[in-house]
């Protein structure tokens, strides 16, 4: 396999734009802390303070007083600040995008970038195999391998059979292809029959789903079972029984720089991943 080891002004970027996002994700686990909004609401001649939540529930904390006066300051305090410190992150990491681009470190397909970060966001657990895998190793060891070594224009998204009732409760009611349309409303699918597996959008970029287990035609997986047929389902494929047992490559969402690792990490690496090693795939900075 050729590759080349980063630049160190590579791996300085990689390194800080790797810092910049953790720190912007460690704040958005944080954000349900104060997610919606506190408000006053005026009942039978009193007033209570409520919290709003996006989804639409309210949920009431007490009727005024010093202690909800307090509470309710507390809340918009807390919420202004980490409003200004995630507008202040986001702003840095749009800067970092462009030292990213300009050196060329942005190798993960844009558009199989939005998919699994739509999968993120949706709390679907997913594994990215094939050769789109070898972007999480390179990330890992630090160096560009060249792109004939690389992914062509799809995407294999494994989601293991085990977990097909949680995989279904995330993704309903709006299902996989309403997902793959947030990322890009153009996304297909591919066939009209029930049960079909995979989807393009205009530009051919294809997105295919696919699982494990028995490939008997008159067994119905979870995901057949709890999906709509006209929605898209992961197609079984029994010879990945053992592709699910193998040890898993688990990748930060960004690039994470590694300019200590040599050519024997890479070396396993690749030998790992030809071998059917899973790998949750670097994100590409858009």
């Amino acid at each position: 396999m050729v590759y080349s080891a980063y630049q160190p002004e590579q791996a300085k970027i990689v390194t800080n734009t790797h810092q910049l996002f953790g720190a912007l994700e460690a704040l958005r686990s944080q954000a349900r802390h104060v997610e919606g909004s506190m408000h006053w609401k005026g009942i039978a001649g009193r007033e209570y303070l409520y919290r709003a939540y996006s989804h639409g529930k309210n949920h009431s904390l007490g009727p005024r007083s010093a202690e909800t006066e307090s509470l309710k300051v507390s809340f918009d305090e807390r919420k202004a600040t980490h409003k200004a410190r995630e507008a202040s992150l986001k702003e840095q990491l749009s800067l970092h995008a462009a030292y990213v681009r300009a050196n060329r470190l942005n190798r993960f397909p844009r558009t199989a970038a939005r998919v699994i970060r739509a999968l993120q966001v949706q709390q679907v657990p997913y594994r990215i195999i094939g050769t789109n895998a070898l972007y999480a190793f390179e990330a890992r060891a630090g160096v560009l391998i060249e792109p004939e070594h690389l992914a062509t224009a799809d995407i294999d998204v494994l989601m293991d059979a085990r977990q097909g009732v949680r995989i279904a409760a995330q993704v309903k009611p709006e299902g996989l292809l309403s997902l793959l349309k947030r990322t890009d409303r153009s996304f297909e699918r591919l066939s009209d029959a029930a049960y079909t597996f995979c989807a393009a959008n205009q530009k051919g970029y294809r997105v295919d789903f696919i699982t494990q287990g028995n490939s008997d035609p008159l067994h119905i997986n979870d995901f057949e079972r709890l999906l709509d047929s006209d929605d898209l389902t992961p197609v079984t494929i029994e010879s990945l029984k053992w592709l699910v047992a193998s040890p898993i490559l688990r990748q930060s969402s960004s690039m994470i720089a590694a300019c200590r690792y040599a050519w024997r990490p890479l070396t396993r690496a690749h030998s790992l991943c030809t071998n059917g090693l899973l790998a949750n795939a670097p994100i590409a900075i858009p």
